[in-house]
């Protein structure tokens, strides 16, 4: 179970998340949905326990992201929008980094590695360094970081953002393969990219939770025409570099909190 509680987050003048209050059971994808500003970034940040919240808690599993960091992160992998591993590593490097930082067995951490790229079709491109790989391989990569450690829940912050059509509905399929085993977040700004993935979507605008229903049902709302209204089945895959985001924190820390051995 994963639960919000009264959760806001203010930056500046600016509230990116308002008082959202959500319960949600472990297992399936679920979609976080919003047009840009919307705080989709800002509650999957606090949910991770990357970004403290201005008020309110986040609860996994029964134990608070601010009272008992460790053990509330030790199931959580996150991907960070933008997220790209250092291009002076390999995908094997990048991932055995993770296992160490985790506190995997070698023997354990290896055999999850080897399984990762297999699943993420990096096998075959594991020991090149990631600068010379595609958008595409690196961005696999990031994901394959995810699961490393025995993790349970994804939160996957627009993790198609910038790929190609084609690449970005190959990793949809590895995200639906994901949902069998793991709970799966993913954001996005787009509602057709959650088309056919998610099991359940929640709805987002201005920082307001307004709906929360299973996919089919939110995909037929009819306020998705006034909130996207540049198209409802509209592709946002290739990267939209001139839109406003909600405000975010300077980031450089967010994946080695969430990787970190110790409470925050």
């Amino acid at each position: 179970m994963i639960e919000c509680k009264q959760l806001t987050k203010v930056f500046g003048d600016r509230t990116a998340v308002r008082d959202l209050t959500v319960k949600l059971p472990n297992g399936g994808i679920y979609g976080l949905l919003g047009p840009r500003g919307a705080g989709t970034s800002t509650l999957l940040a606090m949910m991770a326990g990357a970004l403290e919240p201005t008020a309110g808690d986040v609860r996994i599993n029964g134990f608070s992201l601010l009272a008992e960091p460790k053990k509330a992160k030790t199931r959580i992998g996150y991907l960070p929008e933008d997220y790209e591993p250092e291009e002076c590593l390999t995908p094997l490097e990048a991932l055995s980094f993770v296992a160490e930082v985790r506190e995997r067995s070698r023997e354990r951490g290896q055999r999850q590695i080897r399984d990762t790229l297999e699943l993420l079709a990096l096998d075959g491109a594991e020991d090149r360094l990631l600068r010379s790989l595609t958008r595409a391989q690196r961005r696999r990569t990031a994901l394959a970081e995810t699961l490393i450690g025995g993790t349970e829940i994804l939160l996957l912050d627009a993790p198609v953002k910038g790929l190609s059509k084609k690449d970005a509905a190959a990793l949809r399929e590895v995200i639906r393969k994901l949902g069998d085993t793991h709970t799966v977040f993913i954001s996005s700004h787009t509602p057709a990219e959650l088309e056919g993935v998610c099991d359940r979507i929640l709805l987002l605008s201005e920082g307001r939770l307004l709906e929360y229903a299973p996919a089919e049902d939110l995909l037929q709302d009819a306020r998705l025409p006034t909130l996207f209204p540049a198209g409802a089945k509209g592709d946002s895959s290739v990267r939209d570099t001139s839109a406003v985001d909600e405000p975010v924190f300077d980031g450089e820390y967010e994946l080695i909190d969430t990787h970190t051995k110790g409470d925050a």
